[in-house]
């Protein structure tokens, strides 16, 4: 699903957001630490989004998350419910445009995540946007009031 122009966009961070925090990912895949979470699963938080979106079926999706960079967007967004699939349009991080030069793709995950909403929402121009992250560190002071946090 591609953006249309004037939709809304909510940005959607995953890790302390859909599952707990910590969640690390080595060469058997990505799972949550139980030392750190016990008894946490991965996505275990999904089904709470999709029950607050549910009567807002105009919003769509846009994953802004280090899972964009690695596994990388599609599979990412394929652990999710359904209904939650369906909304995505794209992620912040875009292999053609982020990722095309030399340390280009170190560069973009050096920045802040409010940083590279901030870019995707000049690339996107959606009507309005809010962000579901985590994480406040070094966001434009000008978006501050569209953090969820």
């Amino acid at each position: 699903m591609s953006l249309k122009s004037g939709e809304l966009v909510l940005y959607l961070d995953f890790d302390g957001v859909v599952h707990h925090e910590a969640v690390y990912q080595n060469r058997r895949g990505i799972y949550v630490d139980q030392a750190k979470a016990p008894g946490r699963t991965l996505f275990e938080w999904a089904d709470i989004l999709v029950q607050l979106l549910q009567p807002y079926p105009e919003v769509r999706l846009v994953l802004s998350s280090s899972w964009c960079r690695r596994p990388g967007y599609s599979r990412a967004i394929k652990r999710l419910p359904a209904e939650l699939q369906v909304r995505f349009i794209g992620g912040t991080f875009h292999r053609r445009t982020n990722g095309a030069n030399p340390g280009a793709e170190l560069e973009f995950a050096s920045l802040p995540r409010g940083v590279q909403i901030a870019n995707d929402v000049a690339r996107r121009r959606p009507r309005d946007w809010l962000a579901l992250d985590d994480d406040d560190r070094g966001w434009p002071a000008e978006h501050r009031g569209r953090l969820i946090l």
